[in-house]
């Protein structure tokens, strides 16, 4: 007997197999939509990425307490720019002033970091008197907006935001009080006349110090301390002596008109810079030397000997080879001493 089953299960079996077929050419179809979509969004959003010109701009920290116990003292800055830029930072309070950090500075495509530990630009507060200049200071304790903000080469300016509070700060200023120098004619040449400039202030807390004489060029001429009860460095009364290297044998800068600059930091990282001006007239190192005359005694004396009440007259002649004036203090021509006095009897 014949079986015609058979062939009727074969066509249902080719049937079934068409069926997967299609199911897997509608599985791949999705697959390519879903992973073109993903492309086309990851390819959007690098291209919005790159017409931005300020990205990833961030704060580490949304408080900090800047007083230097080494917690929470500092929040890591960081952004990138697309292509160069002037950027600032700056950070605004509820009143809507501002405080640079970093203000109109040019920087070029690159990613940047850096740490904030809330010193900022120098500022003064209302109904404050501060001796000097306040160069940093910390930003008072409360809630600020920070914002870093790009603008590129054709003046287009971006922004990034976000809050920033402020706590525990010291805002303790090194102010440096009654800075003053004990006179401001300067005649460093060992004569015995203002050779000497002493520099005094009253430190408000320890703070690390430099005291010097600001060149027209910039350059910086180190004024040592003084020795004193109050040690380097903390708060009290500080003095300086300066002789304008004239006792190393150096020599004192050309004569003019200088500022003697104080700059005092504290571990916060505020700043103050305090200056007189002091002129420097008739500065050198003295040199000289006792002529000796082509012919004859370098020293002449009118007589080998004399007698009793009669007077002997002798003659040296000074030669300054130098190129500052030399004083003579004593004794004056025609000074006339006693057969008992020595050399200290007149004061010289």
């Amino acid at each position: 007997m014949t079986n015609h089953i058979s062939p009727r299960f074969g066509r249902f079996g080719k049937l079934g197999g068409m069926s997967r077929e299609r199911n897997f050419r509608l599985g791949v179809i999705i697959i390519a939509v879903v992973v073109l979509a993903a492309a086309t969004a990851v390819i959007w959003r690098l291209y919005r990425g790159d017409s931005s010109l300020l990205r990833n701009a961030t704060f580490s920290a949304e408080q900090i307490t800047p007083n230097a116990d080494g917690v929470t003292d500092a929040v890591r800055i960081g952004y990138e720019l697309a292509d160069s830029a002037t950027v600032s930072i700056y950070f605004e309070n509820d009143e809507g002033t501002r405080y640079y950090f970093r203000e109109g500075q040019m920087r070029g495509a690159d990613e940047y970091e850096v740490f904030f530990s809330g010193v900022v630009d120098g500022f003064t507060l209302p109904e404050e008197t501060i001796q000097g200049e306040i160069l940093s200071r910390i930003l008072p304790n409360g809630r600020y907006q920070w914002v870093i903000a790009a603008t590129d080469a054709s003046g287009r300016t971006e922004e990034a935001t976000g809050p920033l509070t402020i706590a525990e700060a010291d805002e303790t200023l090194p102010d440096m009080r009654d800075f003053s120098l004990d006179r401001t004619l300067f005649t460093p040449n060992q004569d015995g006349i203002d050779d000497r400039v002493q520099v005094q202030y009253w430190l408000a807390k320890d703070a690390i110090v430099r005291v010097f004489l600001e060149m027209p060029d910039g350059t910086e001429l180190p004024i040592p301390e003084t020795e004193r009860d109050v040690p380097f460095g903390t708060a009290g009364r500080h003095y300086y002596d300066y002789e304008g290297g004239v006792d190393d044998k150096e020599t004192p800068p050309p004569d003019g008109v200088y500022p003697v600059v104080a700059i005092a930091e504290d571990e916060e990282g505020q700043k103050i810079r305090v200056e007189k001006r002091l002129e420097i007239a008739l500065g050198g190192v003295p040199r000289a030397d006792i002529f000796a005359p082509p012919a004859g005694d370098t020293f002449e004396v009118s007589a080998t000997a004399v007698t009793i009440c009669n007077t002997m007259y002798f003659t040296a002649t000074v030669e300054n080879y130098g190129e500052t004036p030399i004083r003579t203090t004593g004794p004056f021509p025609d000074t006339v001493y006693d057969s008992d006095w020595n050399y200290n009897t007149l004061g010289w």
